[in-house]
């Protein structure tokens, strides 16, 4: 289970071998006892789990952490979570998050329906393990996150690149083992695989540099997994790779280190060509909250909110990243 300060004090917490699912889930529940059980029972099930015990907690982590769902109880003391989804609902990036309602009442869809509020999904207590996991996947399946492709088949590697490569093979989780794709991520993930113990950061560089542009993808999530100041540099020419996949995993990457060099680059990043690029970059400076990136972030916002499908990718990576920086300068 992550709560807010093991987060911030262990950023590889949420990337470990368990994480055999893309979707990040944040839950919110005043007792502890239930609240243990949600994270359980989704962490069995492969996802990545956070969880706050009140308001400002979960308010924190919503505008600090990438999550793709929220699930929280509908009545708390002091307050309901009517009032903190009407919240969200009015903020322009996390009203995209979409809200699971876990309730004793059994017709709270019905009252959500009747003041003009829709919910992703409900979850009426008691329920079931598989009442919740049907649930979560059906939420996240309108969101156009699925399984993995058998993330099995990468379970005999050394942990950080078993690692690495879960979170490589998630970042396109549509394909499943029947596909060609499947096959050649597999091959490249296998050509790899001869590394023993934990990878030097001159092993993967040299990957870097492998004409398989998957043995390079694979191999920037590894050294972002390395969490060492010498895997920085590395990082920022890949951000500059002729394959939009490294570049994304690039940024994505840059992201977890708060390294001051990786700004000026990912500033760069913002102008890419592909729109997943220019996302991760934004995600990025936004966790590294530099006031440099400011001006740039906020040009990339008015460009944006002009263009509709890469408005829908880029616009909340970019006004989460402005707050972030702005209330870091406040």
């Amino acid at each position: 289970m992550l709560n807010l300060t093991s987060h911030l004090n262990n950023k590889q917490a949420m990337n470990g071998p368990e994480a055999t699912y893309m979707a990040r889930i944040l839950s919110l529940d005043d007792e502890p006892e239930i609240l243990s059980l949600i994270n359980l029972i989704l962490e069995r099930a492969g996802y990545t789990c956070f969880t706050a015990r009140n308001n400002q907690e979960a308010w924190k982590f919503l505008n600090s952490v990438p999550i793709d769902l929220f699930t929280q109880d509908l009545k708390r003391p002091g307050t309901n979570g009517w009032q903190f989804f009407k919240r969200m609902q009015a903020d322009p990036v996390l009203c995209h998050i979409p809200v699971i309602m876990i309730t004793a009442d059994a017709d709270a869809q019905e009252h959500a329906e009747a003041i003009g509020l829709q919910v992703a999904g409900y979850l009426i207590k008691p329920f079931k393990p598989q009442e919740l996991l049907l649930v979560v996947a059906d939420v996240l399946a309108k969101k156009g996150i699925s399984l993995p492709p058998n993330p099995a088949a990468v379970q005999e590697l050394n942990p950080l690149l078993r690692r690495a490569a879960v979170r490589a093979f998630l970042r396109l989780p549509n394909l499943g083992m029947d596909d060609p794709e499947f096959a050649v991520r597999l091959a490249a993930l296998r050509k790899l695989e001869h590394i023993t113990g934990d990878p030097s950061v001159e092993q993967l560089i040299s990957a870097l540099r492998d004409e398989n542009p998957w043995v390079r993808w694979i191999a920037v999530y590894a050294l972002g997994e390395l969490q060492s100041p010498g895997t920085v540099e590395p990082l920022i020419i890949a951000l500059k790779d002729e394959s939009d996949k490294v570049r994304w995993a690039a940024a994505q990457m840059l992201g977890t280190f708060g390294d001051g060099k990786a700004v000026l680059p990912l500033i760069a990043a913002l102008q890419d060509e592909d729109a997943h690029v220019v996302r991760e970059a934004a995600f990025a400076l936004g966790r590294i909250k530099d006031t440099r990136a400011l001006l740039a972030l906020e040009q990339l916002a008015q460009k944006a909110a002009q263009a509709a499908h890469y408005g829908r990718l880029v616009t909340p990576a970019a006004n989460q990243a402005i707050e972030a920086i702005v209330q870091k300068r406040a």
